[in-house]
């Protein structure tokens, strides 16, 4: 692939996606009972108005910094896994702020890439990319940027020419698996938080699930993927977010004021993802 077919793709990606507006608009919650737990949706519909922000660092410093205007923020929480509790670590896998490269370090555990661009969220699904994933022009893009230098440090300056924010952790579900939760208990008992892709009635959603109960990674996950199918959306893909000893989650609850909801307060934090009007 040549560099200058590179750095077109990261925009094109969206074109793999049912993307059929840009930033989130209307915001719903929705409270549903599964299995005798509860699952918090928070929903928010690509179009006009709510905006994404991501902080990869030095996250409620640059959050306080950056709201000194008082925008009006309907959620944030943490988003990637951190490299160490301290403020000024880096998250997990590679990272990207608004083209400026945060963390080279791509994980190869981890297959989920997630892209933030004019105030919108898209994925990319590693495993996808790496055996090959068709353009709408029916061109074939292939590229493994966790297994070679080249195409990582490809991937590395798209993001920079793009001025994309990029951070990495895992997908939980994906429309372009063969398989999804393959051992049902995987991963230990706990709280858990995921950001699903989705579109529902040809609108396109970004979703925070929070599920204050205990349960297994996967368990939780396919859970949340039922829940969402009766809700009517079509997912696409589901995203794991960090609920570890960094786990900030507040939202307005409908009154214009920031609530906890986790159990880290915003100055421990370490990275957040904002949706703000």
């Amino acid at each position: 692939m040549s560099k200058k077919l590179f750095i077109s793709f990261l925009p094109v990606v969206l074109l793999l996606q049912p993307v059929l507006s840009l930033r989130a608009q209307t915001y719903e919650e929705i409270t549903y009972e599964y299995y005798q737990h509860y699952f918090y949706l928070y929903d928010f519909t690509m179009g006009n108005d709510v905006n994404v922000k991501y902080f990869p660092q030095n996250s409620a410093y640059q959050y306080e910094s950056w709201n000194g205007n008082q925008k009006n923020v309907v959620l944030l929480c943490s988003g990637a896994f951190s490299e160490s509790w301290d403020s000024n670590s880096k998250p997990v896998g590679l990272t990207v702020d608004n083209g400026v490269v945060i963390n080279k370090n791509i994980d190869a555990t981890m297959d989920g890439l997630v892209l933030i661009q004019d105030g919108y969220v898209s994925v990319i699904d590693l495993d996808a990319l790496e055996t090959g994933m068709e353009l709408s022009d029916g061109d074939q893009i292939k590229i493994n940027p966790r297994k070679s230098v080249k195409d990582k440090l490809l991937l590395l300056e798209a993001a920079k020419q793009k001025k994309m924010t990029i951070f990495q952790t895992q997908l939980v579900y994906s429309y372009l698996k063969a398989t999804n939760f393959n051992n049902i208990n995987y991963g230990k008992e706990r709280e858990r938080r995921f950001l699903a892709i989705c579109v529902k009635n040809d609108k396109y959603h970004n979703i925070i699930i929070d599920i204050p109960d205990y349960l297994p990674l996967n368990k939780a996950a396919k859970y949340t993927k039922e829940v969402l199918d009766f809700e009517g959306y079509k997912s696409y893909f589901i995203l794991n977010l960090d609920t570890g000893d960094k786990n900030v989650f507040y939202n307005t609850n409908g009154n214009n004021q920031l609530t906890s909801k986790g159990k880290t307060f915003l100055t421990e934090s370490t990275n957040l993802l904002v949706f703000y009007k």
